[in-house]
């Protein structure tokens, strides 16, 4: 066996790595999706979703596209973005894949806007480790957020990214319950992801502080959390609430 020394590229990742941690990037692999959709010398587009997103459910009336293929591939290679280096892209995966059953030419200018999005974001890093000024506290730090309302007829998405010394797990997908305001949504956010990731933290052999953040600022008024001991369980009902 031969060493070859610090890995620079594997599947698709850039690897580089740093003092305090290890920095991903799919620059590459985005220019050869590009390439694949012949989308190299597009114009990039500054928001990852067409203003119009909101209607692609009435899209439905018109007529199914004969070979689909390219849609549920495009689909594909962006969910890989995602699952590797690009929880950014998260929610758009989740949005656009509840029309892979039928896809219509709206949906196909959907997916060739997102791929657009890549060409000015292809350079957006992950960065794994600890890399953390003198003055920060090591603990982990998670955010909730969700769009509630967003349409007439889909209820809400939830996205979560909890951090443990860098990004370390992420997650987007449509609420299974229908919640009647964006405080309730952002509450069902968190409450879901905890529940997803409490096994992955109860193996931690020691006791972590836990901090998450919501966007909503009706939330914040309403709800407050110190501290979770993770040898327990963390069930969202055994948050500390505040306020009225």
């Amino acid at each position: 066996m031969e060493d070859l020394g610090k890995a620079k590229y594997a599947l698709g990742i850039r690897i580089t790595q740093e003092t305090n941690c290890i920095s991903l990037l799919q620059d590459k692999f985005i220019d050869q999706i590009l390439e694949e959709f012949n989308l190299t010398n597009a114009k990039p587009t500054t928001a990852p979703l067409p203003g119009n997103s909101k209607d692609l459910k009435n899209s439905m009336e018109e007529q199914p596209q004969k070979f689909p293929c390219n849609y549920w591939r495009a689909i594909g290679l962006i969910q890989y973005l995602v699952q590797c280096t690009r929880p950014d892209l998260a929610f758009l995966v989740s949005f656009i894949s509840q029309f892979l059953e039928t896809p219509r030419s709206s949906h196909f200018k959907a997916v060739e806007h997102v791929l657009k999005y890549l060409i000015g974001a292809k350079s957006f890093t992950l960065k794994l480790g600890l890399n953390l000024l003198k003055h920060q506290q090591t603990s982990i730090l998670g955010f909730s957020e969700a769009d509630w309302g967003g349409t007439k007829e889909y209820k809400s998405f939830s996205g979560s990214l909890i951090y443990y010394f860098g990004t370390s797990s992420w997650r987007s997908h449509k609420q299974k319950v229908v919640t009647l305001s964006s405080a309730e949504a952002g509450y069902n956010a968190l409450k879901t992801y905890n529940g997803l990731g409490n096994l992955f933290m109860k193996q931690l052999k020691y006791n972590v502080k836990v901090s998450y953040i919501m966007k909503t600022k009706v939330l914040l008024q309403l709800l407050q959390i110190t501290s979770i001991i993770m040898e327990q369980d963390t069930s969202i009902f055994n948050y500390l609430l505040s306020g009225n």
